[in-house]
């Protein structure tokens, strides 16, 4: 939600009002009904339920991206920190409070990195891939709308494109009937779901892509088999866990530390438990204009290269900052996160939920840009 409200505030007004009228059609939208400070909140974690229906149990593996790290000589281990960097972390975290975190740029020599046509080449499922397709969905849908002499997109391509309209809907919560009725599709291909759908995929997958643990070694399943003590005073059962946002309730791995746990605790140690005050932290972060035009450079999602440079900055990370402990060391199954591991690894945290926003924003300027209603 953090990514999507960031991206929601950089919009135009336009195109705010093209996004609302898709996702909420009914023009039934608030703040106090739904709880989200966006209608793009709204619906950002639809697409981790969404798996678990017969529709679209199929796109589970669109959230991640597997590096096929077996298939390199001496696998992807983490990438150890310098002596110097070390030196300067530790300085840092000395000097470390409320309001400040650490992030470090650090250049990884190692021949590891995310290879699209390595890492995605099991037909084509993965969050890249996926992040393309939706953005190609998008365009194709609101450009035949707009061809049909529609003001907005009608509603036969609101859900997936081969639904009736007595069906649409469906995902938006219709009833028991209507779910019994539903005549699911055997694609199982992307280009096969329509306008409401690709966008909510979109807002959620864009997010994935820039979570580290979700472009990552292949091996441990984003981290999912490594587990840890991540004993920082959470509740287990407050947050989401997994891969892909299930809950699970034997502890932390590595992933859900990186999904939900140092984004939680932040809150709750910095913040006063609050996510608006959180975001606001994060959202400093946009005051660097050369890191938003870094960002910026290449920020279309519907451009290949412009995503797989996404997914590299990820994997990079994972291996820096997720992988390693705060000594540089592997962090291993059974690990304890230490107190530094977390105040130093939330400054990657922020910086790539800010670099999420302001590039699910980009992207979908650029799909709308297009098509002009």
């Amino acid at each position: 939600a953090i990514i999507a409200n960031i991206a929601y505030n950089r919009l135009s007004h336009e195109t705010k009002g093209v996004i609302t009228d898709i996702l909420f059609p009914d023009g039934d939208y608030n703040y106090t009904a739904h709880g989200f400070a966006s209608p793009m909140a709204a619906v950002a974690s639809w697409a981790d339920s969404a798996r678990y229906t017969k529709e679209y149990s199929w796109t589970e593996s669109l959230h991640y991206v597997d590096v096929e790290d077996l298939s390199i000589t001496g696998g992807c281990p983490s990438t150890p920190l310098s002596s110097s960097l070390l030196q300067q972390q530790q300085q840092q975290r000395k000097q470390l409070n409320a309001t400040t975190t650490v992030d470090m740029d650090v250049d990884v020599t190692d021949s590891c990195v995310f290879d699209y046509d390595r890492d995605c080449s099991k037909g084509g499922k993965c969050a890249v891939t996926a992040v393309t397709d939706f953005s190609t969905n998008l365009i194709k849908g609101l450009s035949m709308s707009r061809s049909e002499g529609h003001s907005l997109p009608n509603q036969h391509l609101s859900t997936t494109a081969t639904t009736t309209m007595a069906t649409t809907r469906f995902l938006r919560g219709g009833d028991g009937k209507q779910r019994e009725r539903k005549i699911y599709q055997n694609d199982h291909n992307t280009s096969s779901i329509g306008i409401l759908d690709s966008l909510k995929f979109l807002i959620h997958i864009i997010g994935d892509v820039h979570q580290p643990l979700h472009v990552s070694r292949g091996s441990d399943k984003g981290g999912n088999t490594i587990r840890v003590s991540f004993r920082q005073g959470l509740v287990q059962s407050d947050v989401d866990h997994g891969r892909t946002g299930e809950l699970q309730k034997s502890g932390w791995n590595l992933h859900s530390v990186w999904d939900t746990g140092i984004i939680h605790k932040a809150m709750k140690t910095f913040f006063n438990n609050s996510q608006d005050t959180f975001q606001k932290d994060v959202e400093r972060l946009l005051q660097n204009d050369d890191d938003v035009n870094t960002w910026l450079s290449c920020a279309d999602g519907h451009n290949l290269e412009c995503v797989s440079s996404w997914a590299k900055e990820s994997f990079h990370d994972a291996l820096t900052w997720a992988y390693a402990d705060e000594n540089g060391h592997e962090i291993e199954n059974g690990a304890v996160l230490s107190e530094d591991y977390f105040l130093t690894r939330l400054g990657t945290v922020e910086r790539r939920l800010a670099a999420g926003g302001v590039r699910l924003a980009a992207s979908l300027e650029s799909i709308f840009d297009r098509v002009v209603f």
